[in-house]
């Protein structure tokens, strides 16, 4: 679950449609789950929160990550700098 520090719901959708937008664009994102009225926050005691799924895995570290991992890394800047997302 994250805490938005922002109480701007406007803010927080603007977050969460670029999340879409690179989701739809092949970049990994984790995507929030919806809520029963099909949001991707909610609202408890005047505070935004978000609820993601659980991710199993571990984070790698540098000298794991193969060369051939490293360039594929490297394209995903690359597509959302072009605009080849899709």
């Amino acid at each position: 679950m994250k805490k938005y520090r922002t109480e701007n719901l406007t803010r927080v959708r603007e977050i969460h449609t670029a999340k879409e937008y690179f989701s739809r664009g092949g970049v990994p994102v984790i995507l929030p789950l919806r809520t029963t009225t099909g949001e991707s926050f909610f609202e408890h005691d005047a505070r935004l929160y978000t609820l993601f799924p659980f991710v199993e895995g571990r984070e790698l570290e540098q000298k794991e990550i193969s060369d051939s991992g490293l360039v594929s890394l490297a394209d995903i800047p690359g597509s959302i700098a072009t605009g080849n997302l899709e």
